[in-house]
């Protein structure tokens, strides 16, 4: 619909993306059927001048008014969230997602948004599916970023508040760093900021997580939640990987802590691919338990072969 509205030749592109043709045949036809029943020919027309040679969109963008950041490096981009609670601080159709982030390496979806699920006929799965732990960001003890009402399925308390403080992308580097406040009317529970950075000799993500603690807060443990697809993982220590048997994989590898001041647990979460459709998915959760600890960072590190991982261990002890 974009495409043809605004005779946008880069939009037509992403519909015709190689992704899409792996469906095989003509099938990216029926991406256009919306925009064939608004435009009738004239959507023809811009598709019958596309050219095909245009490529996707491959560079990291910004789009601060909707709270999305997307750090791409060709194939492979992640996708973060960093905007208000929604609805003029209402939180109707919002979930407790502020500072998480979805992870795709070519077309293969790793760490991924659970969805919603359901609405009014399941109260208790709406709000499991808006809950802090239910997405790839870090939880304070059982707080909620944002209080959610029990029998109000489209409201969130409206308890944080979002500030960029760095975006960037050049030659050099790419990164976000962002700041949550989390409150209770004027009392400050605490503040997560979260720097996430794309590491260009290495080709790795780095995040890091730091928590400011308010005055009489209350502190309780650490918790980073890792949400993955349905893909087979293993732990390995306190690193986690993927083992598909063919494409890409995934290991996250913690920067800070150790076995004495942290815990990595692999356990069995719920994704929803489709409203009212949920199935089970493993999710990974580093605990600190250690008040005295408010920080800490993880790498991110796409390979295809284990070699990859131990040429990586070198920098990765470095960092640490």
């Amino acid at each position: 619909l974009g495409a043809v509205l605004f005779d946008s030749q880069r939009w037509a592109a992403l519909v015709e993306s190689p992704v899409s043709q792996n469906q095989g045949g003509d099938r990216t036809l029926g991406r256009w059927e919306a925009a064939l029943w608004t435009f009738g020919d004239r959507a023809l027309e811009v598709r019958s001048k596309l050219d095909r040679g245009f490529g996707i969109l491959s560079t990291s963008i910004a789009i601060p008014d909707a709270g999305w950041y997307v750090m791409r490096r060709d194939d492979n981009y992640l996708a973060m969230t960093a905007g208000g609670n929604g609805t003029s601080g209402w939180g109707g159709h919002s979930h407790n997602d502020a500072l998480s982030f979805e992870l795709v390496i070519g077309d293969r979806a790793f760490l991924v948004d659970p969805g919603s699920y359901s609405y009014t006929g399941d109260r208790r799965a709406r709000n499991l599916f808006r809950s802090t732990n239910a997405h790839n960001t870090l939880q304070v003890g059982t707080q909620e970023i944002n209080r959610i009402p029990c029998r109000d399925m489209f409201r969130l308390e409206n308890d944080s508040q979002v500030t960029v403080i760095e975006w960037k992308d050049d030659e050099d580097r790419a990164l976000l760093e962002a700041e949550c406040v989390c409150s209770e009317g004027s009392r400050r529970r605490y503040s997560h900021r979260r720097r996430f950075e794309y590491n260009h000799e290495h080709e790795l993500w780095l995040i890091t997580d730091s928590v400011c603690f308010g005055e009489d807060a209350k502190r309780g443990g650490i918790a980073v939640y890792f949400h993955f697809a349905r893909l087979p993982l293993v732990l390995d220590g306190l690193a986690v990987r993927t083992v598909c048997t063919h494409g890409p994989n995934l290991a996250i590898f913690p920067l800070q802590g150790d076995t004495r001041t942290m815990s990595v647990s692999l356990g069995r979460g719920w994704i929803s691919p489709h409203y009212g459709v949920q199935v089970e998915a493993p999710v990974v959760r580093y605990s600190i338990l250690d008040p005295d600890i408010s920080k800490v960072g993880f790498a991110l590190l796409p390979f295809t072969e284990l070699a990859q991982i131990d040429k990586a261990g070198a920098a990765l002890e470095y960092m640490r």
